[in-house]
């Protein structure tokens, strides 16, 4: 039986679509031999002459290209205007605007730069007219705490911190701790960023040892992608785990049964933002409440407790109270008149 030729023609159309969606923005690439595989994955199964042709053609149509390399790599042009099936809907649109507005720390610039095309689509397509893609301009976050500067770097070297993560790499490092003592480290084995205030850290192995470390992203002075080595970390690492575990309170035991007495005006919010899902509150009198909550002893608690002042008092665990005790007298003296 002959072939159909209009279903060769819609397979060939289909094939042409999904080249075009597999090929990476610069300066990401991808060779002819790379998409044919990422093809076959999706059922397209073609010689390689066939997609060099293609791509040839293609490039005349669209704003894609081809390095003098052998192979050669082929992309989308950095400036090329970003086309989507179907058309970008204002629910898209609007979540590019909000990643682009929040998540900047925690990209990489190879990937924070992708987001420019697709917001310069939806700012062409839906403009200031489209309520919804207007939703960004209505909702803000902001922290609970000291609004803190966010710390500075050297942009090149986070770029490339953040590259070696993105790529499951190592990278060799020169970092400047607390103190200012600077250390070399041969292989830096990236696991995860997490942002939290201000800081962003990057959590990670370091030679050939196991522990996980909290490096300050800001510190490193230098940075050396390493892209021929695989990052090894702990077996099955979840930050989420990590973080859920007290990574990052730094806890000085384990959980404490918090008894504390607040006056009635800074204990108000606790109704409706619980320290913890045991938390009790009872009325002393009509100036004071009691308050019970099982809770992490970190220095986090102890800053949240002392920037209520006199306007709570820590009854229980006896060594938290002494403390905190200890913490009020020395700042008591050095307001003290002379």
């Amino acid at each position: 039986m002959p072939a159909d030729p209009e279903k060769g023609s819609y397979q060939t159309a289909l094939r042409l679509i999904e080249t075009l969606r597999l090929l990476p923005r610069y300066p990401r690439t991808i060779t002819a031999n790379e998409l044919r595989d990422r093809l076959e994955g999706r059922g397209f199964a073609v010689h390689i002459h066939t997609i060099q042709r293609n791509l040839n053609l293609l490039s005349a149509h669209y704003a894609i290209h081809g390095d003098e390399s052998k192979p050669q790599h082929w992309c989308w042009a950095k400036d090329a205007i970003v086309t989507e099936l179907p058309g970008m809907d204002p629910l898209t649109a609007l979540a590019f605007r909000l990643a682009r507005l929040h998540l900047s720390p925690l990209l990489p610039p190879t990937l924070l730069a992708q987001f420019d095309p697709y917001l310069l689509a939806a700012d062409r397509i839906l403009g200031d007219q489209n309520p919804t893609y207007r939703w960004a301009d209505k909702v803000r976050l902001i922290p609970t705490g000291l609004a803190l500067l966010p710390q500075t770097g050297n942009a090149g070297v986070i770029a490339t911190v953040s590259e070696a993560l993105l790529r499951e790499c190592c990278f060799t490092a020169r970092y400047r701790n607390r103190d200012d003592a600077e250390r070399e480290f041969r292989q830096v084995h990236p696991l995860a960023l997490v942002l939290r205030g201000p800081a962003l850290y990057l959590l990670a192995t370091l030679n050939d040892y196991d522990d996980i470390r909290q490096l300050r992203v800001h510190r490193f002075q230098s940075a050396e992608l390493l892209p021929y080595q695989p990052c090894e970390g702990p077996n099955h690492f979840d930050v989420d785990a990590y973080i859920r575990a007290g990574g990052f309170e730094y806890p000085e035991s384990a959980p404490i049964q918090l008894v504390v007495r607040f006056d009635r005006d800074a204990a108000w919010h606790l109704y409706e933002t619980p320290l913890s899902i045991d938390q009790q509150i009872t009325a002393e009198d009509n100036d004071w409440m009691r308050l019970s909550a099982t809770v992490n002893d970190t220095p986090l608690l102890r800053w949240w407790l002392l920037g209520f002042g006199s306007g709570v008092e820590v009854l229980g665990p006896a060594t938290l109270r002494a403390a905190m005790a200890e913490t009020a007298q020395q700042m008591a003296a050095r307001y003290r008149s002379e």
